[in-house]
């Protein structure tokens, strides 16, 4: 019972949510300000605003290539149409993983009792109009509901020990779900800078709960790895620490 009403529920707030997003699909200003950097970077321009000019116009850069790579896939679709069909994919992904991860989270509280796992939480929040507005606007809203999900999800894995070979991954304990753990919270501050705080808070309770320095290494490269080495390039490319939007937005 109690899984038969997790996964009914798993499919009808993703099909309201998938619903509601479409109903008010659009794309903001500073949306076309992110397509008009991928145009750039497809013309061979470079990740700039305008050719020439170095400047990092947009907030989360993993959404910026994210549309690129959509855009290299999808061929003569209009990026308008890349970025909506992967803000909605992202936004209804994100929902799913939360649920699940929450239903992951009581479930051995759960076991055997006859239980019904409502998602309240879930629904408060389809139900907010700016939720729904900002799941499509050509920024960034999916991507950070898709990444707060995953990193949910699999926290609570991790936290639980829970055995992934049967659905033929690997134990949440080993190595390689400890540093696919730690890689997905190190991207926080590509998704959006200030996601900082939570990966790097579950960075520092994974180094933390670690045994031995070789799991402490291991989590420290899998989640600097990435971040560490575009703010390499960001640094000798752009010549800032951070985008230029933190600059803009500190002046006023």
């Amino acid at each position: 019972m109690t899984r038969i009403s997790l996964w009914v529920s798993l499919i009808v707030v993703s099909a309201l949510w998938a619903w509601g997003v479409w109903q008010r699909r659009w794309i903001a200003d500073d949306g076309l300000i992110v397509l008009r950097t991928v145009r750039n970077l497809l013309a061979g321009n470079g990740p700039v605003f305008n050719a020439g000019e170095r400047v990092e116009s947009n907030t989360s850069t993993l959404w910026t290539y994210l549309v690129y790579f959509g855009s290299v896939i999808g061929g003569p679709l209009r990026l308008e149409y890349v970025a909506l069909a992967l803000a909605l994919a992202l936004s209804v992904a994100g929902v799913a993983l939360v649920m699940l991860g929450t239903g992951r989270l009581y479930a051995p509280s759960l076991q055997g009792r006859r239980a019904l796992m409502l998602p309240a939480g879930a629904l408060v929040y389809i139900a907010i109009p700016p939720a729904r507005d900002f799941a499509t606007s050509g920024l960034e809203g999916g991507l950070v509901t898709a990444w707060l999900g995953l990193l949910w999800w699999m926290l609570v894995c991790w936290s639980q020990q829970w055995d992934l070979r049967a659905s033929g991954g690997s134990r949440p304990g080993t190595g390689l779900f400890t540093a696919a753990l730690a890689f997905v919270a190190g991207l926080s501050v590509l998704v959006r800078p200030e996601l900082a705080l939570i990966g790097g808070g579950a960075l520092l309770m994974m180094v933390i709960a670690a045994r031995g320095w070789r799991r402490r290494l291991l989590i420290v490269v899998a989640g600097g790895l990435v971040p560490v080495a575009y703010q390499i390039f960001r640094m000798g490319y752009y010549g800032l620490l951070v985008p230029q939007t933190a600059l803009a937005k500190d002046a006023t």
